[in-house]
């Protein structure tokens, strides 16, 4: 056994085609045993955190979690350090807060929808909001599901009702 070259990776689960960031995590740490695994996901699907829970991750983290929240697992998993969290697994969640069927959004799918709200295209959303594409795809579809509509324009409109406007 080689003495591997990291002590944590950060693996996405979709990787682009033909790649899979589950089957890496496991080739991974077969590999290198020691090396801790937290995989990243657009996703919220529970199937998914466990999934990658079996593939040998450490930890799923959602990509709609703070990035103070995120920097903060990356940290404890580096240093061996647990969390509070009792399931390994760290997901965002919508808050109480929020009005509406916009509540059962994540909050990265709320940034999400204020960006479609305005007009922005994925692409420019992908810019504005620091991921990519694909990224912004997943939180769109993940947007129409949770408010229960057909096409951007809908979501926009939801929104405003939702909210006041």
């Amino acid at each position: 056994m080689k003495k591997s070259p990291v002590d944590v990776i950060l693996m996405d689960v979709y990787m682009g085609a033909g790649k899979d960031g589950m089957a890496a995590t496991r080739e991974v740490t077969e590999r290198w045993p020691d090396v801790k695994v937290a995989i990243i996901s657009a996703s919220l699907d529970a199937r998914i955190a466990s999934a990658s829970k079996r593939s040998g991750a450490h930890v799923f983290l959602s990509k709609a979690l703070p990035v103070a929240e995120m920097v903060s697992a990356i940290r404890h998993l580096a240093t061996n350090t647990p969390e509070r969290s009792t399931n390994g697994a760290r997901q965002a969640r919508g808050t109480g807060g929020a009005k509406g069927r916009i509540g059962g959004l994540s909050p990265r799918q709320r940034q999400v929808l204020q960006q479609l709200r305005v007009g922005r295209t994925n692409r420019e959303i992908a810019a504005r909001l620091g991921v990519s594409i694909a990224t912004v795809n997943k939180h769109v579809h993940a947007v129409l599901t949770v408010l229960k509509v057909r096409n951007r324009t809908q979501a926009a409109a939801v929104a405003g009702q939702d909210i006041g406007d």
